[in-house]
Formats: structure tokens, sequence, C-alpha cells
């Protein structure tokens, strides 16, 4: 990953792009958890 997560909020310019960074975050971490959900 070449930016880190600090990076990539702050390049966030609105809430929608901000949520967009989280989500991508947390899919990334716990894909599983996800997946049940559906």
């Amino acid at each position: 990953m070449a930016k880190t997560i600090a990076e990539m909020l702050d390049a966030a310019k609105t809430g929608e792009e901000f949520a967009a960074v989280l989500n991508g975050i947390f899919e990334g971490l716990s894909p599983r958890e996800l997946d049940e959900d559906e």
C-alpha cells in the first residue's frame, strides 16, 4: 500500500470520500465478518 491510512484520510475532501476510505479499511481487516452480514 503506497499511502498510509492517515494520508488517505487527509486526502478525503468530502465526508463521502472519508466514509469510502474507512469502509475500504474495514473490508480489508474483516472480510469474513462482512460476508456474514450479507
